[in-house]
């Protein structure tokens, strides 16, 4: 049974004093919402792929809008996969927050399951470095089928492509204007 009188809480006929409840509460908010400020995610276009085949990793932190956030240098992979392109990272305001994204742009040439590991980003909060990452990926990279009941295919013949008057130009002109330049050496 709980039982309050005016600055005590009791069960079961056991005191405990207001003031230490709302002291841990205020403990536990105040502790959450420092470890919420900033917040990194992560997510891809699609988990499977063929041998070559590009796919979309977005990144995205949401912090305080004063914080400065320091984005990894990602040089040429990210886990097991190759970055073809990625795009300047975005920076978006929505009242007190800041969101920043980029997009990268990832390939693999072998088959099998790998992970995108979870991409670290560092920043300053209260004087002091912290760093949030995000989760990581698995993506699946899959090969052609090949269709073995059919036999190795004959190699084909090459191809004959007619010679045309600009691809003859195009060979001549150099060594004209090579004869022009000379014969004006002389003169």
């Amino acid at each position: 049974m709980i039982t309050i009188n005016k600055h005590i809480i009791s069960i079961n006929n056991k005191p405990i004093h207001f003031t230490w409840i709302m002291g841990i509460l205020c403990l536990l908010f105040s502790y959450t919402s420092t470890q919420a400020q900033v917040s990194a995610s992560a997510s891809i276009s699609k988990d499977t792929i063929l041998i070559g085949e590009q796919i979309q990793l977005n990144l995205s932190v949401e912090a305080p809008q004063a914080t400065q956030i320091e984005w990894p240098q990602l040089l040429g992979s990210v886990g097991d996969f190759e970055i073809v392109n990625h795009t300047p990272v975005q920076s978006n305001v929505v009242g007190d927050v800041k969101v920043e994204e980029q997009q990268i742009t990832l390939t693999s040439f072998d088959e099998g399951y790998y992970a995108i590991p979870g991409i670290v980003f560092k920043y300053d909060a209260n004087g002091q470095a912290q760093q949030t990452q995000t989760k990581g990926i698995m993506v699946t990279v899959q090969t052609m089928e090949i269709d073995t009941t059919q036999g190795i295919a004959q190699i084909k013949n090459i191809i004959e492509v007619p010679l045309t008057w600009k691809d003859t130009l195009r060979k001549i002109i150099p060594y004209v204007v090579g004869v022009l330049a000379l014969a004006l050496l002389v003169f």
